[in-house]
């Protein structure tokens, strides 16, 4: 989704427009009665809000939720902008012309910047990790020396933060995930054959060396041997359930996060131990905690909401209970409901 920039002009009556990130106008209006979520999903249409510009020197109550809930920089002038300078800049005054101007503050502010990253990621030949280096820089101070180093280490998809999801993500969610389907299902044919293997092993041992087999080191092997088959048992009945894989890490440190970066789902241990990175890297994924923790920007789902069964360092969710705990998320259902009836 490209980025845009975003003006607001709160009220009874809001006005709001976008503009792209090159200053251009690509929409505007106003709405009397109409709260942040009510706004947020209108303006999401039109791109992933960078900035939100503001008239008011003082911030607006109304504009700073707007920004917790999307993660977007807030620029506002040094002073309230007069009415003579707002005509100057968008013409006759209307809630809607307001919050053009508001957007053109921001990108009067940012604009400097945002052309030198953008002429930095051409000069670099990395157009497509545009988003990614924008959210790095503008959102969290990272230089574009140090963005430019962390794009390229990986592919990095521009963080996303409570976004309208489109058909297009959910089909490519699904298609992961039946890959790790394939996975799972060759990880227990592998064990198996591991077992098969041993099981031979034992039947080709020599009679003297079956005693051998009764000495407690022996005897700690055979549990081990067991333990596997067990585990081996449970992984192939769990594949045959068609459970969520979901890969669990010990907490949001750029170490850790990098396991799993190609991944939509995760589950953290301990979500409070972060850093910067890290949380820049899971924006846009559905993120699994075992301990409460609010952090507005990230979309959560508590554990203790989910049927699920640990193994090792796997997670196997129940897709039921997950969307339970989704709820709300009626295009999700949609999509994939959808997304079933075309492959029938």
């Amino acid at each position: 989704m490209k980025h845009v920039i975003w003006g607001i002009d709160p009220g009874t009556t809001v006005g709001y427009a976008v503009l792209d990130i090159q200053g251009k106008p690509l929409y505007q209006g106003q709405t009397k009665h109409l709260d942040v979520d009510g706004l947020v999903a209108k303006l999401r249409a039109y791109g992933k809000p960078l900035l939100i510009g503001t008239d008011k020197a003082k911030v607006p109550g109304f504009i700073q939720q707007i920004a917790a809930k999307t993660g977007a920089k807030v620029v506002r002038p040094s002073e309230d902008l007069s009415l003579t300078k707002k005509r100057s800049m968008v013409g006759a005054k209307s809630h809607a012309t307001d919050a053009l101007a508001a957007a053109m503050v921001a990108y009067n502010n940012m604009g400097p910047l945002l052309r030198r990253i953008i002429r930095f990621a051409q000069d670099q030949h990395v157009q497509d990790r545009l988003g990614a280096m924008l959210e790095l820089v503008i959102k969290r101070g990272v230089s574009r020396t140090a963005a430019l180093e962390t794009v390229q280490d990986r592919e990095i998809v521009a963080p996303v933060i409570h976004r309208a999801p489109t058909k297009q993500d959910y089909v490519k969610l699904l298609g992961k995930l039946a890959k790790e389907k394939q996975e799972k299902t060759r990880l227990a044919y592998d064990l198996e054959e591991a077992v098969k293997e041993l099981r031979e092993a034992q039947r080709k041992t020599k009679p003297a060396q079956r005693v051998i087999m009764k000495q407690p080191a022996s005897q700690k092997l055979r549990k081990e041997v067991t333990k596997l088959r067990q585990k081996n048992a449970l992984l192939a009945k769990l594949a045959q359930q068609n459970k969520l894989v979901v890969p669990i890490i010990k907490n949001l440190s750029t170490h850790e996060v990098q396991k799993v970066v190609d991944k939509d789902i995760i589950m953290v241990e301990e979500p409070s131990q972060h850093s910067e990175q890290g949380l820049s890297l899971v924006q846009d994924k559905l993120v699994i905690v075992q301990r409460p923790w609010k952090k507005s920007n990230l979309t959560m789902v508590h554990g203790k909401k989910i049927r699920m069964q640990v193994i090792d360092n796997l997670a196997f969710v129940d897709k039921n209970s997950l969307r339970k705990a989704l709820e709300g998320n009626t295009l999700l259902e949609r999509i994939i409901t959808e997304y079933r009836e075309s492959r029938a």
